[in-house]
């Protein structure tokens, strides 16, 4: 629940796609082509606050003097950073409307000039390009869709450097090349957007392949990581089935423990009987024993639940290790105290 959240626009955020029907059927694709993202800005300007169009993720070298390093970044527009809010630890976010300059990494800044201030230094990309370093951002969180980001160069040296062979496709409507994301603007409804933009692409490619179907929608960020499965063009889900499915085992597991519980008490009653013979005779009503019950049985609920969370506390760090993960608990989290409340009461 909290990946992608990291980004301040999380809410308002998506990836544009296209859906294409054709004689073999219905699919989709986050392949766009190049002038979309122009004809978004202009046309629909009241509706967006950021249309970005990026690369996909590349591997460059990114050198400084001796120190060469393989990394994995992105070419994108300069209304990245402050659609993604990257977190800037020296210099800027406007940067990206230079031509040549880069912004990096804390990791990476860190491995190409150590302890040295990064900004305004000089760093070379394929051994091609000189830029210039006019921002170092935090390292971005595993759960993050963009966490292997490393660096981002400006889109116009993509442009630049690629004219050879990119001049063909910068007006092509038919063949997708580059993502586009965009942010719409503050309370805007994004089905409603998505609804005006689904026939931009429709409306621009050629006559003769407009007997193909190609529709314009919305993904999201918000259902990037769990629902990131398409089928015929649509939605299907995704990660959220694994999801259901360990909560739906978990869910099990506690009835069965829950019915083991109940067992072994009914097996006690017995045992118990003196005691509730001795309190009612001493003038205990039928409601303060079934209280009571009731009491013993969420104590022994809410020390198992602080067995269980200290037992998760200590095997956390050696589950990330070896699993390569980042996770954490939501100490801050209000739906997460709520949620365990809910389960210690439900249970007790």
């Amino acid at each position: 629940s909290s990946f992608n959240k990291y980004h301040g626009n999380y809410e308002s955020i998506a990836r544009v796609m296209q859906r294409m029907t054709d004689n073999e059927g219905t699919g989709e694709s986050e392949y766009m082509p190049f002038p979309l993202g122009p004809e978004l800005t202009a046309s629909f300007q009241d509706d967006f606050e950021h249309v970005v169009m990026s690369t996909f993720l590349q591997d460059r070298i990114i050198s400084n003097g001796d120190r060469k390093f393989n990394q994995l970044g992105q070419y994108m527009q300069p209304g990245a950073p402050d659609m993604l809010t990257l977190k800037m630890l020296k210099g800027t976010r406007t940067g990206l409307k230079e031509m040549h300059s880069i912004l990096l990494s804390a990791s990476l800044a860190t491995a190409l000039f150590g302890d040295e201030d990064a900004i305004n230094k000089v760093v070379r990309i394929d051994d091609r390009y000189d830029l210039k370093v006019t921002g170092v951002y935090e390292n971005l969180p595993k759960n993050s869709d963009f966490s292997e980001l490393t660096f981002i160069a400006a889109w116009d040296l993509y442009i630049d450097a690629n004219k050879g062979w990119l001049n063909r496709f910068l007006d092509s409507w038919r063949d997708g090349m580059i993502q586009i994301f965009v942010q719409v603007r503050a309370n805007a409804d994004m089905a409603l957007i998505e609804n005006k933009i689904r026939g931009t692409i429709q409306d621009h490619v050629r006559q003769e392949e407009k007997v193909f179907d190609f529709q314009t929608f919305l993904h999201p960020m918000k259902r990037w990581h769990l629902y990131d499965k398409f089928e015929n063009g649509y939605s299907i889900g995704g990660q959220i089935q694994f999801v259901w499915l360990f909560g739906i085992i978990g869910v099990f597991v506690l009835v069965l423990a829950c019915i083991n519980f109940m067992n072994l008490s009914t097996a006690r009653s017995e045992k118990r009987a003196k005691e509730v013979g001795i309190r009612k005779s001493i003038g205990s009503a039928r409601n303060q024993l079934i209280n009571q019950f009731f009491s013993e049985s969420i104590l022994i609920t809410m020390l198992a639940f602080i067995l269980s969370i200290s037992i998760v506390l200590i095997a956390l760090p050696w589950f990330n290790e070896v699993a390569d993960k980042q996770m954490d608990i939501p100490w801050n989290s209000k739906l997460f105290w709520i949620s365990c409340i809910a389960f210690i009461l439900v249970t007790g």
